[in-house]
């Protein structure tokens, strides 16, 4: 697992990330609408980045379902390979520095809610 976030590219992630908004199983066709828009790609290259995730068994066809695709990796199982990856090639395995530049840099969610 802790390779498959060396082997997904920002893109690819973009895809992985809106099946996982999606909750379930997708069609190219459904996919196709939501991240052209989103990102202006053109079909070809949504198409083609299915195809490499396919191919790098983090999505795959969905059995109850001809046509759709569902992920193979979750979002948490993701986040733990990346984040491992994170704690190694930038923090050379220091979690303590690790958590103090997160706690510097203010999660997203709870920047200006006034947490201790």
């Amino acid at each position: 697992m802790a390779d498959l976030a060396d082997r997904i590219t920002d893109a690819e992630l973009v895809v992985m990330q809106a099946f996982w908004q999606a909750g379930g199983p997708l069609t190219v066709a459904q996919l196709v609408q939501k991240l052209c828009q989103s990102t202006g790609w053109k079909p070809s290259t949504v198409k083609t980045l299915v195809r490499r995730l396919v191919a790098k068994n983090a999505l795959g066809p969905d059995p109850a379902q001809e046509h759709h695709y569902r992920p193979l990796v979750s979002r948490r199982d993701y986040g733990a390979a990346a984040t491992s990856k994170l704690l190694t090639t930038v923090y050379q395995g220091n979690t303590d520095e690790m958590l103090r530049a997160v706690k510097q840099a203010g999660a997203p969610r709870t920047r200006g809610k006034g947490r201790a």
